[in-house]
């Protein structure tokens, strides 16, 4: 699929002179989902619901082939390249799949309660005050890089993050580009709107997959390693392994700061659905440097057919 974008306004803020930023890394980006929020308001949903049906299954295993799905199809989307299919579309096949390995009858009911549970998921309870030691740092760009959808994510990161305390300067994700992760383009063409290069840029992620994608990208890679997993036989190598968000803060500071040159950095903000082309993200203390353009799809071709239409009986 050929994904066309029209740029449809721009907004530039200089950089003060002497502010103080990462001379090597220019912005930290951050995967959303088992990074930033926990899966276990996915978890407590699943539970509830199968108490509310007097369900006797494994919910363990249930989750497990729900999350493992969504990787699955999102990467033979990412193979077979016929097409972008958002990451909540991908979201209800998954579940539909984990219902009919179990045996059980989804109704269209069931089905929303339990996708709406992906817009609602905790934050760590590391991760509000580790991204404000990474802020604190100096760096003038932090942003998801997230293959959910950009609904899901101003709706489930964006905007309750604001309400914690923790403002992103904006946010990338699948379906501005088209592209899933580890599809390159998802990570190379979020960089290049920055005006960046990858090797300025610190990726930090949970999912070792991400690490793959990251890596080979040309991104620097800093690995959260919540569960204590031992590093895969996948062929790439992380710059940095930490165990929880605190971590992050230190690693991040290994990668460059220093006074840096006055630069103009470039962000993209997905398109609101209230059809408004143009935010303005230079708006508080640790706003620097940022030209703001709204990038929006000139049109929908490619996108697979919408799952909340039931598939012929």
């Amino acid at each position: 699929m050929n994904r066309k974008f029209l740029v449809s306004g721009a907004l530039t803020v200089s950089l003060m002179s002497g502010s103080t930023f990462a001379s090597e890394v220019k912005a930290v980006l951050f995967d959303s989902y088992g990074t930033l929020v926990s899966w276990e308001g996915v978890e407590r949903k699943v539970d509830e619901w199968m108490t509310r049906k007097s369900l006797d299954i494994d919910a363990e295993g249930f989750l497990g082939l729900w999350r493992s799905r969504q990787l699955t199809y999102i990467m033979y989307n990412t193979l077979v390249d016929k097409g972008f299919e958002p990451f909540i579309y991908v979201t209800r096949r998954a579940l539909r799949t984990a219902a009919r390995f179990h045996h059980v009858e989804l109704s269209k009911e069931d089905e929303d309660v339990l996708v709406d549970a992906w817009h609602h998921l905790d934050p760590y309870p590391d991760v509000i005050e580790g991204l404000k030691a990474i802020r604190a740092l100096g760096y003038p760009m932090m942003a998801p890089l997230s293959n959910g959808d950009h609904e899901m994510v101003r709706i489930g990161i964006i905007e309750p993050f604001t309400k914690l305390g923790f403002e992103f300067d904006t946010y990338f994700t699948a379906d501005l580009w088209g592209k899933n992760k580890v599809h390159p383009d998802i990570y190379l063409r979020s960089i290049d709107k920055l005006g960046l290069e990858p090797s300025e840029v610190v990726f930090v992620c949970r999912g070792q997959f991400d690490i793959v994608g990251g890596k080979a990208a040309g991104l620097k890679v800093i690995w959260v390693n919540r569960a204590g997993e031992p590093l895969e036989d996948h062929g790439y190598v992380p710059d940095w392994e930490v165990k929880d968000f605190f971590e992050v803060a230190p690693r991040a500071s290994e990668a460059g700061t220093a006074l840096g040159p006055k630069r103009v950095y470039l962000a993209c903000i997905p398109p609101h659905p209230d059809g408004d082309r143009l935010t303005q993200v230079a708006r508080g203390p640790a706003r620097r440097a940022i030209s703001v353009v709204s990038l929006v799809p000139s049109d929908t071709e490619g996108h697979r057919e919408d799952p909340n239409v039931p598939p012929p009986s």
